[in-house]
């Protein structure tokens, strides 16, 4: 039997309440039957006071007694004259002398007003032998004192109800939260990892709210992770499986020329040397486009990065000239060792720097900087041009295979510099700052000597 929390919380509070109903009934009833004792006690001393009354009972006596008592009196004297306390004189008097020690008298009503009236003849040895008096006791006392014992009953039980019903809403709301945050771990579950907006309340529930809309971003990161890293090894396989026929056809082709040149037939051999650079370089890049499939870099030695960032900017001078591009080389640091292939890393700057004077066009310009972190662990490159930057459609997936809005792009560049960077324990991002585009390579240092 499945039972909710709102239940679970009710049920508790809803047997104090009937616990205490019952309790409360039993007490009033129980402070019901004190007062009417009261009242008879009360009732019955005063009637023993005037039985006992050695001195005349006349209407200054009696409105003394009224004033001590409360109770208001009615006398009948021998002579057929009265004295009465009361206002106005009462009507259908009981005619016996009727005094029960286990209940009221009976009813009767002056003026509106309600007493109980008890009457007593007065017989000898009493002085006032031959005078009868009725003894008229307010119900309304009688009921203010029923009221005063059920007030705290009162009280009491509807601080509990009112108790019960907070505690309704307080589940009520509690349950709604509850319903929203399952709504939306099922919504996580479908693949949607829009956060939810916080409550207001700092309490528990905030916390777990916020757990949640975590839990949602760390799952979105790994799944993006995962099927970033399942697209890149496909495309290692298909860059390993394509470069390495390429290779092995360009090998023949280099060892035949070769063979050629060392002929004592040739002639003319300038040529022929163009072609083996030619050559020698496809297959290099082809031996990096290769190891594009590797997860580790192929080839950790003692690099530094400024040697290789003025190298890629100097490799680059002839295009930017041609095309009317400025790159503005900042002050590089002397010594900036890493630990990594230097070959992987040369791919990686070559394509950003590349990347960002295709951006910036012609008379554009871009800036190169690398500097250490504020932390000082890292080394921190930057790379800015002032080109309009990417679009929005691509800007969430820029460093994804095959992603460009180049119209002869094929998106491959930033891929492979990220998962150059990625394997040697760095970073790259970017951001639009100031009207620029910057591309930002974080990498550690090391200290090792060769």
């Amino acid at each position: 039997m499945r039972l909710g929390l709102r239940i679970r919380f009710l049920i508790p509070l809803f047997l104090v309440l009937v616990s205490l109903f019952i309790v409360g009934l039993w007490t009033a009833s129980a402070s019901q039957e004190r007062a009417k004792r009261q009242v008879i006690n009360q009732v019955q001393g005063i009637t023993e006071t005037l039985t006992q009354a050695t001195y005349p009972l006349t209407l200054p006596i009696l409105e003394q007694m009224k004033a001590l008592s409360g109770v208001d009196f009615f006398s009948e004297l021998p002579d057929g004259s009265t004295h009465q306390t009361l206002a106005i004189s009462p009507m259908n008097l009981p005619k016996d002398d009727l005094f029960d020690k286990q209940s009221l008298g009976p009813r009767i009503t002056v003026a509106g007003h309600h007493y109980f009236c008890y009457r007593l003849s007065l017989k000898e040895p009493s002085p006032n032998a031959g005078q009868t008096i009725y003894i008229l006791y307010p119900e309304s006392r009688l009921r203010q004192t029923i009221s005063e014992a059920f007030e705290p009953f009162l009280w009491g039980f509807g601080c509990a109800l009112f108790a019960v019903l907070l505690t309704f809403g307080f589940s009520n709301q509690l349950i709604n939260r509850l319903r929203a945050i399952e709504k939306r771990t099922r919504a996580i579950a479908k693949g949607d990892f829009t956060p939810m907006p916080l409550p207001r309340s700092q309490d528990e529930l905030r916390d777990l709210t916020y757990s949640v809309n975590e839990m949602a971003q760390q799952i979105s990161q790994l799944q993006e992770a995962a099927r970033t890293s399942e697209r890149m090894r496909l495309l290692g396989q298909l860059a390993a499986g394509l470069a390495h026929q390429l290779r092995n056809g360009i090998t023949g082709v280099k060892l035949s020329l070769q063979l050629f040149l060392g002929s004592p037939s040739a002639v003319d051999t300038e040529p022929i040397s163009v072609a083996l650079r030619q050559l020698q370089m496809v297959e290099t890049n082809l031996r990096r486009f290769i190891d594009l499939g590797r997860p580790n870099p192929s080839q950790l030695t003692r690099v530094n990065l400024a040697e290789l960032v003025q190298q890629t900017v100097q490799l680059l001078e002839p295009r930017s000239q041609h095309a009317g591009i400025s790159i503005q080389l900042a002050q590089l640091p002397a010594d900036s060792w890493i630990l990594g292939d230097s070959a992987q890393l040369s791919d990686a700057i070559l394509n950003l720097v590349s990347n960002a004077m295709e951006a910036a066009g012609p008379q554009g310009i871009v800036r190169v900087s690398l500097n250490p972190d504020e932390d000082g662990t890292h080394w921190l490159l930057e790379v800015r041009d002032n080109g309009s930057g990417p679009s929005a459609a691509i800007a969430d997936r820029l460093f994804e295979p095959f992603v460009t809005d180049k119209s002869e792009g094929i998106g491959l560049g930033l891929a492979i510099a990220r998962r150059a960077v990625e394997a040697h324990r760095g970073q790259i991002s970017w951001v639009r700052e100031q009207g620029e585009t910057v591309f930002r390579i974080r990498l550690p240092k090391t200290d090792l000597q060769t």
